[in-house]
């Protein structure tokens, strides 16, 4: 009858047979091969206690260990080679295949071999209070919490901390350029942000190359990794058509800007700028102006999507019908969503907005009511500051539901 050697069973029946050995057995055993220690070392085994104590002069003296099921096992060693053969391996074995309910540690001589003990035989890591040993999550947490100050100098420390920095979004209130201010009696310009948790931070400058040197990379960080809610200028033209052509030259690795609200009422370039690399998804209120500029690009204007999506539209200054008249076309054009909203100073003529959408109309005694394509809308038009010959001074219009 032909002998069956242990190396010519199945793995599947090799771990059905370690199963069934008690604790001894299978520590015995995995000192056979490397491949059995494997297989042994895969099966835990449960004790509800185990307790190493100093004892003889030797960190580890005596093992002893209680299973879940059967007898109590005791391990006691007299001298060094059976400490360092034996009694190490052993404690090793435990941590890494047994399930421990219950660990107690007594040294006797003080509490620093008591951590030490713990620590070599179980090869716990000190704590490291280092911020390289912390995982990125952990990194990111903290970042979070950081204002916006401590992680600008922050992610002056290591490329990779910039780049987790740069990973999280910091929102903005506002940002802001505007001429007219002063410094040391000289006539200047103001760079200036608030982030929700810190009051305003304002950086003067007085000529383009400050404005280069100091500002535009601060500004164009802020642009790269902001969501805002409102960036305007005032009065800072020739500034803020520098930011654009910088921007222009170094825009390699900036996605599109997360700004909620465009108020650009001088740099006709910048705001088409901005119109552009804005995501659409964000920009939701764009105001400018035709100050300096009498013909309105209106038809440029509204050849952007953004400028599609946008919630409010208000321009300023427009002296000239045609501007909110291209708009509402635009709108029935598109299918403008509801609430979408377009306010037009220094208007034009009334009675020429009625008679261009005179077959659009809607009889209502005191509102002025467009249908539209769609029979679920209409476009809300309300005169304001009428003058004597008819001359708006205002003129809200407003995609809303169809009155029945």
């Amino acid at each position: 009858m032909p002998t069956t050697n242990w190396n010519d069973l199945s793995d599947r029946l090799k771990h059905k047979c370690i199963a069934k050995m008690d604790f001894r057995t299978r520590f015995v055993f995995r000192s056979v091969s490397r491949t059995d220690r494997k297989l042994v070392d895969m099966h835990k085994f449960h004790f509800e206690r185990v307790i190493i104590t100093e004892t003889h002069g030797l960190p580890f003296g005596s093992v002893c260990l209680i299973p879940h099921n059967s007898s109590t096992i005791h391990v006691e060693c007299f001298d060094l080679k059976f400490h360092k053969n034996t009694m190490i391996p052993l404690i090793r074995y435990i941590e890494k295949a047994t399930v421990i309910d219950y660990l107690e540690v007594f040294a006797w001589r003080n509490e620093e071999l008591k951590e030490k003990l713990v620590r070599e035989v179980f090869e716990i890591p000190r704590e490291s209070k280092n911020w390289n040993h912390l995982s990125d999550f952990v990194k990111l947490q903290m970042i979070r919490k950081m204002d916006f100050q401590t992680r600008l100098r922050f992610r002056k420390t290591a490329r990779a901390e910039r780049f987790l920095v740069d990973s999280e979004p910091v929102h903005f209130e506002f940002i802001q350029i505007k001429g007219g201010s002063t410094i040391c009696r000289s006539e200047c310009c103001e760079f200036t942000f608030r982030t929700p948790e810190h009051t305003e931070t304002t950086r003067k400058f007085k000529n383009p190359l400050e404005f280069k040197t100091k500002i535009f990379p601060l500004l164009k960080y802020i642009l790269k990794i902001g969501i805002i809610d409102l960036f305007w200028t005032r009065s800072a033209v020739m500034y803020i058509d520098e930011l654009v052509s910088e921007l222009l030259e170094n825009f390699a690795g900036i996605s599109k800007f997360r700004i909620k609200s465009l108020d650009f009422e001088m740099s006709r370039n910048a705001m088409f700028f901005f119109i552009w690399n804005c995501r659409e998804k964000f920009l939701e209120s764009i105001k400018t102006s035709t100050v300096l500029h009498r013909t309105f690009p209106i038809d440029k204007f509204l050849r952007y999507p953004a400028v599609h999506n946008a919630r409010r539209i208000e321009i300023s200054n427009a002296w000239d019908i045609k501007i909110l008249c291209r708009i509402i076309e635009k709108w029935l054009e598109i299918d403008a969503h509801l609430g979408a909203t377009v306010i037009v100073h220094s208007t034009g003529s009334l009675d020429r907005l009625v008679e261009h959408f005179e077959d659009r109309l809607t009889p209502q005694s005191d509102k002025i009511l467009l249908k539209t394509n769609n029979p679920d809308k209409q476009i809300l038009v309300i005169p304001e500051d009428v003058d004597t010959i008819g001359y708006l001074g205002r003129c809200t219009c407003k995609v809303v539901r169809t009155e029945f």
